[in-house]
């Protein structure tokens, strides 16, 4: 069976036995697929498929992955977007468990300032994600990243803290 048969199979099960699925990006922030298309690229790709699949009536499809301001929603809903999930914005807010310093430092951020890695799973041994999953976190003094092995993917001169 060819891979585009296979992927075939799969959106037809997916259209026809849940009620919403989700459609998340690279851009998202904590654990995901580390090698995926963009929000922007892949929600179009996943959206036809499952139209074509329930015959015009798809589940609703909800996108996620790097979304903080209006304008994105915005256009995901151009999209056809049924719904979008934030995540790392919501740790700017007051009941998230993040320290002051932490959130300054997502506020001081951009895009250029995040890396995929698998350093702080190492760190706090929080491991077993399944193969290609990893995380997104903030680039920092403590933390130089390198892609040599999945264990040797980070050099960490003191355990990160705040």
């Amino acid at each position: 069976m060819s891979l585009s048969s296979k992927v075939g199979r799969l959106i037809r099960f997916l259209a026809n036995f849940l009620p919403c699925s989700l459609c998340e990006g690279n851009e998202a922030g904590g654990h995901g697929v580390a090698k995926s298309l963009s929000l922007f690229t892949l929600f179009p790709l996943i959206s036809e498929a499952l139209i074509a699949a329930t015959d015009g009536h798809p589940p609703p499809l909800v996108g996620a992955g790097g979304l903080a301001i209006g304008t994105q929603i915005a256009s995901l809903l151009t999209l056809g977007v049924s719904g979008v999930v934030l995540g790392t914005r919501f740790l700017l807010s007051p009941e998230s468990l993040y320290t002051d310093s932490q959130r300054q430092a997502l506020i001081a951020a951009d895009s250029s300032d995040s890396v995929r890695t698998m350093a702080f799973d190492y760190v706090r041994n929080i491991l077993g994600w399944p193969e290609g999953v990893d995380g997104r976190a903030l680039r920092n003094g403590k933390l130089m990243f390198s892609r040599m092995t999945a264990k040797a993917s980070y050099i960490l001169f003191h355990r990160h803290c705040d």
